[in-house]
């Protein structure tokens, strides 16, 4: 297990941002892609894609109009570097809707019998009575996926990315402008750091929704500072070097959950919120 910490070299350069900076970096789980081709991965692996662990009493899951969802990835728990206020052993598992609309396409119906998305937590004690299913992206689906990809997880101290909220608030605090040429290097610096991240850290916005706009997110959002969500899970696209490993949500997107503080302490994934966006 890798008990190293990812941390975000800041070149001189950027000496003048560190009063900016400091004390905004956030403990997270950094999860590292290899991409994979073989047939028979190991059964509770974490992983992108691939086959997904499946038992009696955790089938595979439907949407709300009961076709197969999507199977993203699993984590197992006990393949990660332990930390405070995360669960050490289980596996816990993402499917989403592939409708076309990346699991989002549910405004059309009933909003309490639509289920576009799903994450549950599997015990460990479970393991012995599950066995491998696999799936297949849908054809008129917006999800591209060749082969899969192995999950290791490093300790990481992520600095803000230039679009979360929490940030850009705390940076008109101190008078600083994105638009400027400084503003623009330090947003680039930022936003090249690792994205998929799994217990905590700075969310990755594709398009900005709150530098320009200025739009606060309502107490309730995820994306509030004082609302009590934590990103559980943010995956980025991954179109990988010379393999036939691929994964991508829509153009290039990235796909996040968030689950409250005191879900996440209660093992209770069912009000998980999930969110995708285009690059």
């Amino acid at each position: 297990m890798d008990n190293t910490v990812l941390t975000v070299d800041l070149t001189p350069e950027f000496e003048p941002f560190l009063p900016l900076l400091e004390g905004t970096a956030r403990r997270t789980t950094a999860l590292h892609l290899t991409p994979r081709h073989d047939t028979n991965p190991h059964l509770t692996g974490s992983r992108v894609r691939g086959p997904a662990f499946i038992s009696p009493s955790y089938p595979w899951p439907t949407d709300g109009c009961g076709n197969p969802l999507f199977f993203l990835a699993q984590i197992n728990l006990a393949e990660l570097p332990e930390r405070d206020s995360i669960p050490a052993t289980g596996l816990i598992q993402f499917f989403i809707a592939d409708d076309g609309d990346m699991g989002l396409g549910g405004y059309m119906l009933d909003a309490e019998q639509w289920r576009g998305h799903l994450v549950r937590y599997i015990p460990a004690d479970e393991f012995p009575h599950g066995h491998a299913e696999t799936d297949s992206p849908a054809e008129d689906g917006v999800i591209d996926s060749r082969g899969y990809f192995d999950l290791r997880g490093q300790l990481y101290d992520q600095l803000p990315t230039s679009r979360a909220y929490e940030f850009i608030a705390h940076t008109r605090r101190h008078g600083f402008d994105f638009d400027t040429d400084d503003g623009l290097d330090l947003s680039e610096l930022l936003d090249s750091q690792h994205h998929t991240i799994f217990g905590g850290g700075w969310i990755y916005l594709c398009e900005d929704l709150f530098q320009q706009t200025h739009y606060a997110p309502a107490l309730t959002d995820p994306h509030h500072p004082d609302s009590g969500y934590i990103v559980l899970f943010q995956l980025e696209s991954y179109f990988g070097d010379h393999s036939d490993a691929a994964f991508m949500l829509a153009d290039g997107g990235v796909a996040r959950f968030y689950i409250h503080r005191d879900d996440l302490a209660a093992l209770d994934f069912s009000k998980v919120i999930y969110e995708c966006e285009s690059s």
